[in-house]
């Protein structure tokens, strides 16, 4: 197969992670893979790593201006009239509008929705908009996988109905024994209003002070919110508990859960974050906010599910994970033990396969 990855931002995050894996996978089966995407960063290094060719498209942007959409367009345009591949694979909103708008099934396309645009919580008007545009795109997209039973059940709502539902896969990780003083937590994501960091450095100054001098959490990520963040653990005394670092490559992150006792996302929206089923497979038990898929991977037998928004509850979940060594050690396990078994990158690339030579199929190649 030649197959054609078509992404909008190139900076390392969940859906270049995804890209980059599918990558890998069929690269390896000796398919001829291509990937599109903005100049520079993080996806375009490792495709240069792999071998698989990159092309640059300066265009492409999280707006939605039309101007510097119809460029984006012609600049795929031209790529795709030049390579002939036989499937395309849309990912992230911007990039599923342009290449399904510019392709308009000439070529088998697929768009892999990594959270919808049109989720609860997303602000308006932006969301109106493009609940519209993924319905009138819809019939220009041979299938739509989401990466979680959440966005599946709100593309059915939206009346969009060619989709289906393939999680995240992750590396398989072995335990390590790591022992040090004080239990270590872990936060991972962009510093911004849908992370909400906030709230989670309210929590931990909401600890009992007994419980607080047991804890230190390193904070991980960049965003707009960083000097408010680095604002709240001056004012509320918690240089000493929390260390705040910027956004780190990949491997560091994965080695940094090597190295603690619990993950805490505090997000007021997701898909099916990356970052939990990596904890998960680290064997870390996870407090999240229990929002878009985060139930399909944190369950009462994985990690704590919290009200997005409630301090209160993040409180008294951090408090049970650091009182209760035993507590941490079985949802740990059964979390590694379900990360392995259902978001297993092999099963991840399989199923994206299935789907592709279906579709290949239905176009009779």
């Amino acid at each position: 197969m030649k197959l054609f990855y078509f992404i909008t931002k190139s900076s390392a995050g969940g859906a270049q992670t995804h890209v980059m894996q599918l990558a890998r996978c069929f690269a390896a089966q000796g398919h001829e893979v291509t990937i599109m995407s903005q100049p520079g960063g993080w996806l375009e290094d490792e495709a240069r790593k792999l071998g698989v060719r990159y092309l640059q498209n300066p265009h492409l942007a999280n707006t939605m201006n039309p101007i510097p959409l119809v460029r984006a367009a012609r600049v795929l345009k031209k790529a795709l009239d030049e390579i002939k591949p036989d499937l395309v694979s849309c990912h992230s909103t911007i990039a599923g509008l342009v290449g399904r708008a510019t392709i308009r099934d000439r070529i088998p396309t697929l768009f892999t929705a990594h959270g919808w645009g049109f989720a609860p919580r997303i602000h308006q008007p932006r969301r109106l908009i493009i609940k519209w545009v993924e319905r009138f795109l819809a019939p220009w997209s041979r299938h739509i996988i989401c990466v979680s039973t959440y966005d599946l059940n709100l593309a059915h709502l939206a009346g969009i109905n060619n989709v289906s539902c393939v999680h995240n896969g992750v590396e398989r990780f072995e335990p390590t024994a790591y022992h040090h003083q004080l239990i270590e937590g872990l936060f991972v994501g962009r510093l911004a209003d849908q992370k909400d960091p906030l709230l989670l450095i309210q929590a931990i100054h909401q600890l009992p002070p007994e419980i607080r001098e047991r804890l230190h959490l390193t904070l991980v990520g960049s965003g707009a919110l960083e000097e408010d963040v680095r604002r709240a653990i001056l004012n509320y005394d918690l240089v000493t508990t929390i260390t705040l670092k910027p956004l780190l490559p990949r491997t560091e992150v994965l080695a940094l859960m090597n190295e603690v006792d619990f993950f805490i996302l505090t997000s007021h929206w997701e898909g099916l974050p990356r970052s939990i089923l990596e904890a998960m497979a680290h064997s870390l038990p996870v407090i999240a906010t229990d929002v878009g898929g985060v139930r399909d991977a944190v369950r009462p037998e994985t990690g704590i599910l919290i009200p997005h928004g409630d301090v209160r509850a993040a409180v008294e979940a951090m408090t049970a994970l650091i009182e209760q060594p035993a507590l941490r050690t079985r949802l740990g396990a059964a979390a590694h033990e379900l990360a392995q078994h259902s978001f297993s990158l092999t099963g991840m690339c399989e199923k994206t396969e299935a789907v592709y030579r279906d579709v290949l199929k239905e176009k009779g190649l």
